[in-house]
C-alpha cells in the first residue's frame, strides 16, 4: 500500500519514483503490492498526483546520449491490385463546349440596411463581374465557353411602399428612379461588359414581388419595366438577347435540358365567397377557411387515362394569404368562380382528347372542361332535410368498399309502409338519385359516390357523419362530370385569397383546382418542385429566388434545384423568415451538352463576407501533456 501524503514515507517515495527507470519501477511494484507497473503507475497518478516527467528516448554513440531515431520500414506486401484502364479518348485538345450559366436575383437597388444601399449595390455588382469572368477563364483553359446564359429571378428593386414590400426608411427614391438610375443603367453596363467576354449572351428575366402595386396587374411589375428598357436599350446590340417572361416562371431549353426558372413569391389564387369543400361535407367560403382545417383535396398527379379519377384525400391547410388582385371570372354550363389569371385547375381540352386531364391557368381556359365532382348543397336548416337525417341514424348504414378503386355509400332499411314511402318521396323530390331492392319484405336504398357525399352533407345524420371517411378517403368518385367554360371575363380588381394545403389541391365550388403555384414557404420547397416538375411536363434543373438563402438539392435523380442568395446582407426579412440573413453571393454554372451541369461555383459579391479559416492550436494544461510509458 502507498504511503499518505504529506509523510517522510512519502516524500521519499515520490524522490525515488520521479527519478526511476522502468525496470526500477517494476521493483516498487512489487514492493507495494502491484501486480504491473501499469497498475502502479496509474495508481501514482490518480491517488497521489504524481506524473512522470516526459521520457526522452536516447541512445549512446561515442559515449555521447544522442536522440533515437525510429527507421520505418518500407510496406513491401500489398494485396493483390486489379488496375483499372482508362478507357477514354486522351484528350489532346480542349473539350467540348459548355455554357455558362450565371444565376443572379434579389439585388433590391436601394434596399438601406446596416451593410447595404445604393453604392453598396453598384460595388457588388462590378465584385461579381469580376468574379465571373475569373472562373470563366479558368475553366476556357480546358474547354470553350462561348456562350453565357443569365437567368435573373426578380426583385432587382426594393419597391417604394408596403404595397410593394418596403417601408419608409428603407429607401432613398422611388421605384421608378430605382430602375431608371440604378438598376437599369448597372445592369446596362454589365450586360454589356460580359459581351466583350462571351459570343453571345441571352438574359432571361423573371419578375417578383418587391416593386409590385398589388392593386395594379401583374404585368406593371418594375422588373419587367427594368427588362423592357434594357431590352429597348442593350438588347439591340448584336449577339445580346433579352428575353422577358411576364409570368413568375418559365421552361427555358438548352441543348435538349430543360431548364425551370422561377421567383418563389405568394400571389393569391380564389375570390373569398368561392365556396370549397371540407372534410366534414360541408361547403363553406374559402374565407372561413383556418389554419389546420382538414378538407377534400385529391391526389396531385394527372393520369393519362379516362378511366382513372382522381382519388380523394384529405388535406389539411398549412397556410393563408389575403391580397389584392386582378379578378377573372369563369362561367362554366355548371357555374361560375372568380380567380386569379394564374390559378390552375384540372381541366381537358375539348375534342378528341377531352379525357386527358391537365392543370390549366385561368387565363388559358378557353375551350376546356374542369373536372367537375358535383353541384354544392346546404348543410341542413330545412325540415325534410333534419327528417332523412333522423331516419339515416337510426336505420341507416355506411356501405365500405375494400377496394380503392370505387367509393363507398350510404343506404337505409325499412319495411314496406308509411315511413318507406314517405322516405322515398322525400328522396325524390330532393334529387337524390339511388337504387331499391328487397329482400324477405325488407326494403333498401342506397347511393354511392358524389350522391352520397351529397346526402351526408346535406341531411347531417350524425352517426354517419362520424364514419363519412371511409365513403371518400383514398376513393374515386366516378360522378362523370365535366363543367364546360363558356367564358372568361376580366372583372377587374379585388380581394383574393390563397390557401396552401398539404395535398396542393381542394375543391372549389365543385370544380378540381390546385392551390396557388407561387405561394411556397421555404420548407415545403422539395414538395412543391415536385408538383412543379408534374405540372410542366418535368425539367432537369430549377433556377430560383426570392428567399435570401443560397440553397440547393436534389430531389431525384433527374431533378435538382438552385436557390440563389442576394445582394444585399444584414436583412431583416430573412433573418425573420429563415431565422439568418446569408452572406451575400450569386451563383455560377457551368452545361455540357450530354453531362449537363458539370460545375458550379457561389459567386463572391463582397470581399468582407469571405469565409475565414479557422486556426486549431492545440492548447492544454502542463499535466495533460505528460505522459507514463
Amino acid at each position: 500500500m502507498l504511503p499518505k501524503k504529506g509523510t517522510p514515507e512519502f516524500a521519499e517515495l515520490e524522490k525515488r519514483y520521479l527519478a526511476s527507470t522502468k525496470e526500477e519501477r517494476n521493483q516498487m511494484a512489487r514492493e507495494y503490492g502491484y501486480g504491473t507497473r501499469n497498475n502502479f503507475q496509474m495508481s501514482m497518478s490518480k491517488s497521489r498526483g504524481i506524473l512522470l516527467p516526459p521520457q526522452k528516448k536516447v541512445v549512446i554513440q561515442n559515449g555521447e546520449e544522442k536522440p533515437k531515431t525510429v527507421e520505418r520500414k518500407p510496406i513491401v506486401e500489398l494485396p493483390p491490385v486489379n488496375l483499372i484502364e482508362y478507357r477514354g479518348k486522351e484528350v489532346k485538345e480542349e473539350g467540348d463546349e459548355e455554357i455558362a450559366i450565371l444565376h443572379v436575383g434579389d439585388g433590391h437597388a436601394d434596399k438601406i440596411t446596416a451593410s447595404y444601399n445604393k453604392d453598396v449595390y453598384r460595388a457588388r455588382m462590378e465584385t461579381m463581374f469580376q468574379s465571373a469572368i475569373k472562373i470563366v477563364k479558368l475553366h476556357r483553359k480546358m474547354y470553350p465557353i462561348n456562350k453565357l446564359l443569365i437567368l435573373n429571378t426578380g426583385d432587382n428593386i426594393q419597391g417604394e411602399n408596403p404595397h410593394q414590400g418596403s417601408k419608409i426608411g428603407d429607401v432613398s427614391m422611388g421605384a421608378r428612379d430605382q430602375v431608371k438610375k440604378l438598376a437599369a443603367p448597372m445592369w446596362n453596363d454589365i450586360i454589356g461588359s460580359f459581351k466583350q467576354n462571351f459570343v453571345e449572351v441571352i438574359f432571361e428575366g423573371f419578375p417578383g414581388n418587391h416593386g409590385h402595386d398589388l392593386l395594379a396587374p401583374e404585368t406593371s411589375r418594375y422588373d419587367l419595366l427594368l427588362y423592357d428598357v434594357l431590352e429597348a436599350g442593350i438588347g439591340q446590340n448584336k449577339g445580346i438577347k433579352i428575353n422577358t417572361h411576364e409570368s413568375w416562371c418559365a421552361i427555358i431549353p438548352v441543348w435538349g435540358w430543360r431548364l425551370f426558372g422561377f421567383h418563389g413569391d405568394g400571389i393569391p389564387c380564389l375570390a373569398p365567397s368561392t365556396k370549397i369543400l371540407n372534410a366534414d361535407l360541408r361547403w363553406i367560403p374559402i374565407s372561413e377557411v383556418n389554419v389546420g382545417d382538414m378538407l377534400v383535396g385529391f391526389r396531385e398527379n394527372v393520369p393519362y387515362n379516362r378511366n382513372v379519377s382522381h382519388r380523394l384525400q384529405r388535406s389539411e391547410v398549412l397556410g393563408k394569404t389575403i391580397k389584392q388582385g386582378k379578378l377573372y371570372k369563369i362561367e362554366t354550363d355548371k357555374g361560375s368562380v372568380v380567380a386569379s389569371g394564374n390559378h390552375l385547375w384540372l381541366a381537358a381540352k375539348e375534342g378528341w382528347d377531352w379525357h386527358r386531364y391537365e392543370w390549366i391557368r385561368t387565363d388559358n381556359l378557353a375551350s376546356h372542361y374542369i373536372k367537375y365532382i358535383g353541384d354544392t348543397w346546404g348543410d341542413g336548416g330545412d325540415y325534410k332535410l333534419g327528417y332523412l337525417g333522423g331516419i339515416l341514424d337510426g336505420e341507416g348504414t355506411i356501405h365500405k368498399r375494400s377496394q380503392t378503386a370505387g367509393s363507398g355509400g350510404v343506404g337505409f332499411y325499412q319495411c314496406s309502409g308509411v315511413v318507406w314511402d314517405y322516405t322515398n318521396e322525400l328522396l325524390n323530390e330532393l334529387g337524390f338519385i339511388g337504387t331499391t331492392s328487397s329482400s324477405r319484405g325488407v326494403k333498401s336504398w342506397e347511393c354511392y359516390g358524389y350522391q352520397a357525399l351529397r346526402l351526408l352533407g346535406s341531411a347531417r345524420p350524425n352517426r354517419l357523419l362520424a364514419k363519412a371517411d371511409c365513403i371518400w378517403d383514398n376513393k374515386n368518385i366516378r360522378a362523370g362530370e365535366r363543367a364546360k367554360v363558356l367564358n372568361i371575363t376580366d372583372i377587374g380588381f379585388g380581394e383574393l385569397i390563397d390557401i396552401e394545403t398539404s395535398t396542393n389541391t381542394f375543391i372549389a365550388e365543385g370544380m378540381y383546382t390546385h392551390n396557388c403555384q407561387q405561394g411556397v414557404p421555404f420548407f415545403a420547397l422539395d414538395r412543391r418542385l415536385k408538383a412543379w416538375h408534374m405540372q410542366f411536363g418535368g425539367f432537369n434543373y430549377a433556377f430560383g429566388g426570392h428567399f435570401h438563402k443560397e440553397h440547393s438539392d436534389e430531389i431525384s435523380s433527374r431533378l435538382k434545384y438552385f436557390m440563389v442568395s442576394s445582394l444585399t446582407s444584414d436583412d431583416e426579412w430573412a433573418q425573420k423568415k429563415l431565422g439568418i440573413s446569408s452572406n451575400p453571393s450569386q451563383g455560377l454554372y457551368g452545361l455540357h451538352p450530354r453531362e449537363g451541369i458539370t460545375w458550379r461555383y457561389s459567386l463572391v459579391v463582397d470581399e468582407k463576407f469571405l469565409p475565414e479559416p479557422l486556426e486549431h492550436q492545440l492548447t492544454l494544461p502542463a499535466e495533460k501533456l505528460n505522459h507514463a510509458e
